[in-house]
């Protein structure tokens, strides 16, 4: 312990010294360590542990499966679930499923999410809430006492204020009362999207039929079981059952909540890891040639030190603990920094990415922060630690120690700063490559007209609007109404609106073309809108007509240029008939519109038919097209809503333009956050191959001197200065070229008509990376055509 004191000491000591080289070093680590840690607490708060829960470890989503419709998913039917109870691979199961209430009172009604969950869920999962109390069995003892409802933090908040008063009132849902018995911590959250409210499920009454529909089923397993062992007895408990069409061979399927995020989330999420991955290594490989340098300065001090009779086992202990010392002080503000990251992800997301609202700093962060604190200090202290002991007692004390390390040293410095610039070569790339992928999504034009019109979500209660007529009825008005008001130029109705239009879902058969060999269902983009929805749009009708009052006899439909050049090369699709399943009716083409932009909405082939008042949704869409400013539609549109209905509430209300920029978010998001590594990761390159340059040259006084006594002019210096910066960055890029190719496309998924070996990325980083090291290379160079012979010559 006396010994470590004393290497303390001095480390703390010998840094006083060079406070400037100390206070950079402790900031390229802080960066790289930050940046790491912040990224890794979002990948573990994601993708390790989404669920923070007692025993969270083994907990699992469980599905039905079935192999001969492509692995398509559905919920297990409550029946299964039932089954399920008395599996011996699991230790638990809880059911919950979604749905839509109106919350009214207080203000605008407003649509809200209800989580509808057996009442041993919270204690499932080992919470409790906030306020108030959990769901016990006596609340589904009948249905008037299941009208009960627990609040989420964030609808307690922004509806009530924050009022711990709420507990025991009542309030309105969809027209009935429900009395508020509690309120949950802000955080909490269940697989699948999140919940505004919670509402217990009652069971089905002893011999009633089981419910129809699906619902979510929660396991968690027993200790020791393995997923396929899990999944072959739940299997084994399954009915056989006709689900979606397709019967049998449905087969059980866990899923943990890690692998609900997308495969694009987490793509994205391991790239950017990947990119601080490659900022800390840069950063250690800028402070262990920092530190090859000092301790080639110190040659002459540990020589005296050895020949005082210092062990090298000694000198090494005492290098070390100034390498940790270092990365400790850089782990603490990298800790620092990590938290700074947090907050300002949270600040910057898209408001699509509800993952990181509510990442924050955890124990896994000071153990990864620790960590890297500790692994960093090895791995940049080991090497210049070794090699600053391996002394030769003679050569150190005489004069010429200083070349002599100088030249010891110079392979492993040139060796890292090249591997700096490989790292900074693959960042600069992908960076380049996101640049270049949001530029073609921001010109790409979306197939319609976006400007000045406007979009609202309309969804009507279906416990006053329960048959179709009664719901026709009501979107009928809404559409009259709305046509005739000041400053509106159409409207019309739709079940989607892009970017996130509507689907059609099905098997696609082909009147007059062989049916394909085992095709399973497919989402086609589209869906079902009303007459007038393509002028309302401003997409085009390239071909045939729009759909229009009437056309409900003709069972008809309309196809994007896509879909029809690629069912019929060479004919006109106008009259041909394509149905979706075999119990579908045939529908009859009547037109061809242009296609929407793939970053638009769902996939290159697009299917509309016809919104028909006999099968009229309780939730559409209503497009408006406006001749001024669509923003001064707003209070007009909802108004019209009200006056048919006031307690039918209004949703996703926003220009098409808005809704665009927010598809932008997400590649902007990406962007943003690997272009910032990657400026670092050239800023800490750059700062890498000044120092050994300039390392370099200050080594070399002495034989420049002498070049230039003997009739070397400055421009040779020069060249030869630059001329070694610019070899040591070619070396490197040609690393990171190759590097770059291997690695860059795991990101094909996240780029947009651009390919993972666009040229021009890797063009333009090569040009960057080299201009960087010539400016880098600048300073010194100028510094050694300073240089005056005489004065070289007589302090050597």
């Amino acid at each position: 312990m006396g010994h470590l004191v004393q290497d303390l000491i001095f480390a703390r000591r010998s840094f006083s010294r060079t406070p400037g080289a100390a206070v950079l070093a402790i900031a390229t680590l802080a960066i790289g360590i930050g940046a790491t840690a912040a990224i890794f607490s979002v990948i573990h708060r994601v993708l390790l542990d989404p669920l923070p829960y007692d025993r969270a470890d083994r907990l699992a989503l469980v599905w039905r499966q079935n192999p001969a419709v492509g692995g398509v998913q559905v919920s297990p039917s409550r029946a299964d679930a039932e089954r399920w109870r008395t599996a011996t691979s699991i230790e638990g199961l809880t059911m919950f499923s979604g749905q839509a209430f109106t919350l009214e009172g207080g203000g605008e009604p407003e649509q809200v999410v209800a989580r509808t969950i057996e009442p041993n869920l919270f204690d499932f999962l080992g919470v409790r809430p906030a306020l108030g109390r959990s769901f016990t069995a006596d609340d589904i003892a009948s249905p008037a006492a299941a009208r009960i409802v627990i609040l989420g933090d964030a609808l307690f908040r922004r509806r009530f204020g924050g009022d711990p008063t709420v507990v025991g009132r009542t309030i309105t849902l969809s027209d009935q009362p429900y009395r508020v018995v509690g309120v949950m911590a802000a955080g909490f959250r269940l697989p699948l999207g999140k919940g505004d409210i919670w509402v217990p499920l009652v069971p089905r009454a002893a011999g009633a039929k089981p419910a129809p529909g699906g619902a979510n089923v929660l396991v968690r397993l027993k200790p020791g079981v393995a997923v396929p062992a899990a999944e072959a007895e739940l299997t084994a408990k399954m009915g056989e059952s006709d689900m979606r069409g397709v019967r049998g061979r449905w087969l059980a399927h866990l899923m943990l909540p890690g692998e609900l995020v997308g495969p694009s989330f987490r793509r994205a999420l391991m790239v950017l890891l990947g990119a601080v991955g490659c900022v800390l290594l840069i950063g250690c490989a800028n402070i262990a040639a920092l530190l090859l340098a000092r301790n080639a300065a110190r040659t002459r001090e540990i020589a005296v030190r050895v020949a005082l009779g210092a062990t090298r086992g000694r000198l090494v202990r005492q290098l070390l603990t100034e390498s940790l010392l270092l990365s400790v002080a850089g782990g603490a503000a990298g800790l620092l920094l990590g938290v700074w990251i947090l907050q300002a992800l949270s600040q910057i997301r898209p408001a699509q990415m509800e993952e990181l609202q509510n990442v924050t700093l955890s124990p896994q962060m000071f153990g990864v922060a620790a960590a890297l604190a500790i692994l960093t200090g090895l791995l940049f202290g080991v090497a210049p630690a070794l090699a600053g002991t391996r002394v030769f007692l003679n050569d150190a004390l005489k004069q010429t120690a200083r070349l002599t390390s100088h030249r010891q040293g110079s392979l492993a410095r040139r060796a890292l700063t090249v591997a700096e610039v490989g790292l900074a070569c693959i960042l600069l790339v992908g960076a380049g490559l996101l640049i270049r992928s949001y530029g073609r999504m921001v010109s790409a034009s979306p197939g319609f007209e976006p400007e000045h019109r406007i979009a609202m979500r309309v969804a009507v209660p279906e416990a006053r609007y329960a048959t179709a007529a009664a719901r026709g009825d009501f979107f009928a008005r809404l559409l009259a109404q709305t046509r005739a008001l000041p400053g509106v130029q159409s409207a019309a109705l739709a079940m989607g609106v892009p970017p996130n239009g509507g689907l059609i879902f099905g098997t696609l058969e082909i009147e007059g073309q062989p049916a394909v060999a085992g095709a399973t269902p497919s989402a086609f983009g589209g869906g079902s809108v009303g007459p007038g929805y393509f002028r309302t749009l401003g997409l085009p009708i390239l071909e045939g007509r729009e759909f229009v009052d009437g056309d409900a006899r003709l069972t008809p439909a309309i196809v994007n240029r896509t879909a029809a050049r690629r069912w019929w090369p060479g004919q006109s699709a106008i009259g041909k008939r394509i149905r979706f399943g075999a119990q579908a009716p045939w529908m009859t083409v009547v037109g061809v519109a242009g296609d929407l932009s793939s970053n638009a909405t769902y996939g290159d082939v697009q299917v509309y038919d016809l919104m028909v008042p006999e099968n009229m949704p309780s939730d559409a869409r209503l497009l408006v097209t406006t001749i001024g400013d669509p923003a001064a539609s707003v209070g007009p549109l909802k108004g019209q809503v009200w006056s048919i209905d006031p307690r039918v509430p209004v949703t996703d209300l926003a220009t098409l333009s808005q809704a665009m920029s927010e598809t932008m978010s997400r590649p902007r998001f990406n962007l943003l956050l690997l272009s910032s590594f990657a400026l670092v990761g050239l800023l800490l390159a750059a700062i890498g191959i000044y120092g050994v340059i300039s390392y370099s040259v200050g080594q070399r006084t002495q034989e420049i001197g002498l070049r230039m006594a003997l009739g070397a002019v400055p421009r040779d210096i020069r060249r030869a200065v630059v001329g070694e910066a610019l070899l040591l960055a070619a070396i490197g890029l040609a690393a990171g070229v190759a590097g770059a190719l291997a690695i860059t496309r795991v990101m094909q998924s996240m780029l947009f008509e651009v390919s993972a070996t666009d040229p021009a990325s890797f063009a333009v980083t090569i040009v960057v990376l080299g201009a960087t090291a010539l400016a880098a290379a600048w300073i010194p160079a100028r510094r050694a055509m300073r240089v005056d012979p005489m004065i070289a010559l007589r302090a050597e």
